[in-house]
């Protein structure tokens, strides 16, 4: 393979992992600007593009957590304490 053709290659593959990076850490409204204009040159091509991303408005993008219950303040403080020994016992 000539070098042209792996430099093509690993400067493609670094600009898809940009675009896909800005993507999904990219604020909300970038995502949802980025889409219409998406939407709007490629209509045929990208008429399933999600427009709405989290139902809190934050930029995480998904609602995996938002259908758990949260545990009371009570409730997490017993469950995640854990006891922490730092010197051994003496015998």
């Amino acid at each position: 393979m000539s070098a042209f053709i792996a430099n093509v290659i690993v400067y493609l593959v670094v600009a898809l992992s940009v675009g896909y990076a800005a993507w999904r850490l990219g604020p909300v409204s970038f995502r949802r600007w980025l889409a219409l204009r998406l939407q709007r040159r490629f209509p045929v091509l990208l008429r399933n593009l999600p427009l709405s991303v989290g139902g809190c408005g934050s930029s995480c993008g998904g609602c995996s957590l938002a259908a758990k219950p949260r545990a009371t303040p009570a409730e997490s403080r017993v469950s995640t304490q854990i006891p922490i020994r730092i010197h051994q016992p003496k015998r």
